[in-house]
């Protein structure tokens, strides 16, 4: 897999080293000069140095070619307008950082299924420190195929029931985040719109799981 991501902070350093264990070809793109150098010394990954808005930094890191692009920076209207113009280099799939709750709705709106939201982040680690289980914990407990995927709720699942998704058959719905409430699902359960739905399961599986959750490329 190719991923061009944009903005290195915490968020996107994280992502980026994962996809480097992963063996995947990572382009990072940085704005700030001084942090793209030393991040080019430190990755096994190119990093170039430049605005990830700007359509020449874009084509330098040949986003035609990418399978992803990921727009972390911390600007909630950069990673928007960085999202819609990828989408005029080549039918790539696009994932971005919204901060923002009210910009959540707007995003959506314009497209864009897969949004990273922080404080939906952090909630969930909040929750499994609680239980005294650390979430660094938890991921270095999914090896080989097996993934986290996440998904935030949109109109077509209002109203659908656990039972009725359909979902590939080696995989897990194990968690629903609904504002506040942490919820273990069950098959009965009604799925309502902004519900975050955690699941695991394996690589293999994971087109599969877009297609029921009607993901297609953005």
């Amino acid at each position: 897999m190719r991923a061009v991501i944009i903005g290195a902070g915490n968020v996107g350093i994280m992502v980026v080293k994962r996809l480097i264990e992963w063996k995947d070809e990572v382009i990072l793109i940085e704005k700030d000069k001084e942090i793209a150098e030393k991040l080019a010394d430190e990755l096994d990954c190119t990093v170039i140095n430049g605005d990830g808005s700007d359509p020449e930094i874009l084509k330098k890191a040949q986003v035609e070619e990418a399978d992803f692009i990921i727009a972390l920076t911390d600007n909630d209207q950069s990673n928007i307008i960085i999202g819609l113009m990828a989408r005029t280099f080549a039918d790539v799939k696009t994932l971005i950082k919204i901060t923002r709750p009210d910009f959540i709705p707007i995003s959506r709106k314009l497209g864009f299924d897969n949004i990273i939201t922080p404080a939906v982040t952090t909630s969930v680690q909040a929750s499994y420190l609680t239980r005294g289980l650390n979430l660094l914990e938890l991921v270095n407990l999914v090896r080989g195929e097996a993934r986290f995927y996440h998904h935030s709720a949109g109109e077509d699942l209002h109203g659908k029931k656990i039972a009725n998704l359909n979902i590939p058959k080696e995989a897990l719905l194990f968690a629903i985040y609904r504002q506040k409430d942490f919820i273990i699902p069950k098959g009965d359960l009604e799925i309502h719109k902004d519900d975050e739905l955690v699941f695991i399961l394996k690589q293999s599986d994971m087109d599969e799981l877009k297609n029921v959750l009607g993901e297609g490329k953005k």
